[in-house]
């Protein structure tokens, strides 16, 4: 139980999901990578930021401007928090590099941010078939 709770979790912050998109078909619909200045724009002052795991769990984090990150993971056994730090990297890419104490477990990974109107997206590599997952940010 405890080695798929932490699988879950490696995946809570990756792009691959039960997307319901592609990079390329969200390129044709308008959507744009964000950059890293946007990214960094995006968490002055801070924000949450949440969405769902590949398998449906919810996850919700707190940026902070100091770039340390907390927050939780829930499923239906209950939630589990979260604490680490997270980074804009050279390539744009928003990272992630968390512990969850309860499960002694290390979450460490980088996602590229779409944006599509007001709409925000999460993809693992920025390849035309990398499939894209709903993120919402906050302040």
């Amino acid at each position: 139980m405890k080695k798929h709770l932490i699988a879950l979790f490696a995946f809570a912050f990756s792009g691959a999901c039960f997307a319901q998109a592609n990079v390329e078909a969200l390129t044709q619909q308008g959507g744009k990578k964000m950059s890293k200045e946007d990214l960094q724009k995006l968490h002055e002052g801070g924000l949450r930021y949440t969405g769902l795991t590949p398998g449906g769990l919810q996850f919700s984090q707190q940026h902070k401007p100091d770039g340390s990150l907390s927050g939780s993971i829930t499923n239906s056994r209950g939630t589990a928090s979260l604490e680490g730090k997270w980074t804009v990297d050279d390539e744009g890419r928003l990272c992630v590099d968390a512990v969850v104490p309860s499960l002694k477990a290390n979450v460490k990974n980088c996602v590229h941010i779409w944006k599509q109107d007001e709409k925000y997206f999460s993809s693992v590599d920025a390849s035309p078939g990398a499939l894209v997952a709903p993120k919402q940010f906050a302040k």
